[in-house]
């Protein structure tokens, strides 16, 4: 790399661009572009128009030298994610390391309609002393005294949103700070309560939002995002349904979310270096047909999700069909496949009954 030139903004970008392509790294121009501009950024501490418009800036010379680590990091085909330590995910950002699966935008879409879904259970949903069953406070012996930190006493009335598979938590997360913005702020309404139920203000007062995941070193980077950007999540290490939080079968889920592991094993060897050989496996690989913990989160899900509660998950592009199978044969109703922007399969949801939510 001795013959880049990281002199002014200018001249980095060029250099930059030129490495990149030459090393393999990038396919085409606009990458080679987009991916200088954020280094560029990052290091300068700069916006991508000071590029544009003060292209004559002079680097510093540890600058230049963050450059050079950077580009070597990235000829071995390192994340920038991974690098710089952050990922943004639904306008915010998220703490990421090798133990943490970086957020994808795909994944944005799961938490548009998840949010959805959950405001329209806050309307629709009757909560009373016989139907309302809820999570009790649970000790878990397996959760490390400073992740579990939320305050798990419920009432009657306590909406419980779980996500599975949390990693960095961004789902959860997001869910927590779009929700607690959406309906947490008073609201002027002419409509009665109907008898003998909580108003919609006091339901989304008691939302309450759990996540899980195997790794410990994972929950730790999802407790620290989750802190760092506000919201009051509990996180659990389990594996699966397993932790001793999930033992009392009374209790209920009435949103569960999940991204979980579904590349094949055929797919998984063909994918970019950057994700085969830096992003964790554990987060990647889910089984042969790519459906092992769809199958294992529909099923043990089912006896644990309330009536009229939703599931919903991120699914690959060829994979809506395979998961909404699952679904109902675990006895799911009303499943639908939920596309993105490029018309592919991205989300699918089911409810564990036949009530259909109104608005949906």
């Amino acid at each position: 790399m001795e013959d880049i030139t990281l002199n002014t903004l200018k001249n980095a970008k060029k250099s930059i661009e030129q490495f990149l392509l030459s090393e393999g790294v990038v396919s085409d121009n606009y990458e080679a572009s987009s991916e200088a501009a954020i280094i560029l950024c990052e290091i300068h501490n700069c916006k991508k128009t000071d590029i544009v418009f003060n292209p004559d800036d002079m680097l510093s010379d540890e600058e230049k030298s963050q450059i050079t680590d950077v580009l070597s990091k990235r000829k071995e085909r390192v994340p920038l994610q991974y690098i710089f330590g952050h990922a943004p995910f639904y306008g915010r950002e998220f703490k990421v390391t090798p133990d943490t699966l970086i957020p994808r935008f795909d994944t944005e879409v799961l938490v548009e309609n998840a949010a959805e879904v959950i405001e329209a259970y806050i309307k629709e949903s009757h909560f009373d002393d016989n139907t309302g069953n809820n999570f009790d406070k649970a000790a878990n012996d397996n959760v490390d005294d400073d992740i579990n930190c939320a305050d798990n006493n419920f009432n009657n009335t306590s909406i419980n949103i779980l996500d599975m598979c949390t990693g960095t938590g961004c789902i959860i997360i997001t869910l927590a700070k779009e929700l607690e913005e959406n309906l947490k702020k008073p609201k002027k309404s002419d409509d009665c309560e109907k008898p003998g139920n909580a108003n919609e203000s006091e339901l989304a007062s008691n939302m309450h939002f759990f996540a899980t995941d195997i790794d410990p070193n994972t929950l730790k980077v999802a407790h620290e995002n989750a802190k760092n950007l506000g919201a009051d999540v509990t996180f659990i290490e389990s594996d699966m349904f397993k932790s001793d939080f999930f033992n009392n079968k009374e209790n209920g889920i009435d949103i569960l979310v999940s991204n979980p592991p579904y590349i094949t094993e055929e797919v998984i060897n063909t994918l970019e270096p950057e994700v085969k050989n830096h992003e964790p496996f554990k987060a990647l690989y889910g089984g042969e047909d790519g459906l092992f913990f769809y199958r294992i989160i529909a099923q043990e899900g089912y006896n644990r999700i309330k009536e009229n509660g939703c599931i919903m998950f991120e699914v690959g592009y060829d994979e809506g069909d395979s998961v909404s199978d699952i679904l109902n044969e675990c006895g799911y109703v009303n499943v639908e496949i939920i596309k993105d922007l490029a018309g592919m399969d991205r989300v699918v949801k089911a409810y564990k009954s036949s009530r259909h939510i109104e608005g949906e």
